[in-house]
This record gives structure tokens, sequence and C-alpha cells, in this order.
């Protein structure tokens, strides 16, 4: 549930088959990747071509740049532990939405915060958007290959901390899309 204007029924329905075709998704009903659907959802609420997403360890910019930025936040049920409900432990066990996507027309990453609140956690969801007519390529780097470098136009170098596989994708998604 999102304590701002919710996604639409038909847009989750769009990122969920979006994110199902890509793999990014298992198909098991669980609270992360329902959590990712309603972020996504909310946060792009008329988008309808997601070529790419991806998870992501790290990012980095080599410099501050003033990126279109969109948050929501919001309340879920704890995960139960073997402790019961107990502040810290119960909200370092939802990982952080950190996730790339592309659209025909934007590069999409998140950061979230996560926090107790009562019986639930609330976790903030801060979106950064950058137009692909912004970007200028990207390339696969990293001593296993596991990063991949966006170059922004008059802006900074992104890079992305992934596995192989989904720096490739990131990459080769990119740069087909700015040619």
């Amino acid at each position: 549930m999102t304590t701002e204007e919710q996604g639409s029924p038909e847009a989750r329905e769009t990122v969920t088959a979006a994110l199902l075709r890509l793999g990014f998704l298992s198909g098991v009903e669980s609270c992360e990747e329902e959590a990712v659907v309603e972020a996504v959802s909310t946060i792009l609420p008329h988008v309808r071509d997601i070529g790419v997403c991806i998870s992501y360890s790290d990012f980095k910019s080599t410099q501050a740049h003033p990126f279109q930025e969109r948050t929501c936040s919001f309340l879920r049920v704890r995960p139960a532990s073997p402790d019961g409900w107990r502040g810290l432990a119960a909200s370092a066990a939802i990982p952080k939405m950190q996730i790339a996507l592309c659209t025909d027309q934007l590069l999409l990453w998140t950061s979230s915060q996560v926090r107790s609140i009562g019986p639930a956690i609330e976790e903030k969801v801060s979106a950064h958007l950058l137009p692909l007519s912004e970007v200028l390529g990207a390339a696969v780097a990293g001593k296993h290959g596991n990063v991949v470098h966006v170059w922004v136009d008059q802006g900074p170098t992104l890079a992305f901390h992934t596995t192989p596989a989904s720096a490739q994708a990131l990459q080769v998604y990119v740069d087909v899309a700015t040619r």
C-alpha cells in the first residue's frame, strides 16, 4: 500500500507482465516482487514498454546532476522472524529496492530507505529518471564485468554494480536505444 496515489490495477498488470516477460519477476507471489511492481506502476503510471530491468548492489555518479526525481512511500507488513516483531531486525530483513530499468524513452533507477512504524515497515522509494535522449552510450567494465557505465551528455558517468549478465543486458539496451 502506498501513502501516495497508487498505480492503477491496469498499470500494475502491465508492469507485472513486462517484468515477467523480462525474467525479472519469478511469477511466485512475494512481498518483495509486489513492492517492485507497486513502485514502478506508481512512479511510472503510463509505462508500456519496459525493455530491461535489473537489480544493482551499488551506484555511483561522477558528479551531481539535476535528474528528475519521483518519490513514493509504501507500508508493508513486517516479515515474521524468530525473534518476533522487534525494531531493527525486522526492518533489516526488507531488502533495499535498488533496480534500474529502461523504457523506450528513459532510464530509471531507484533507491530506498526502510523504517519501522509500529507493526509495519515503511519503505520510501526514490526514483531518478533520465531521458535516453540525454544518454551517449554505455559500456561494461570491472574486473568481473559486473559494472555498467552510462555516459550522460553534458553530465556525469553513472556506474551500476550488478551481476555480469545484468550489466551486459543494460549496456546492450542503452546502446541500441541511443543510436
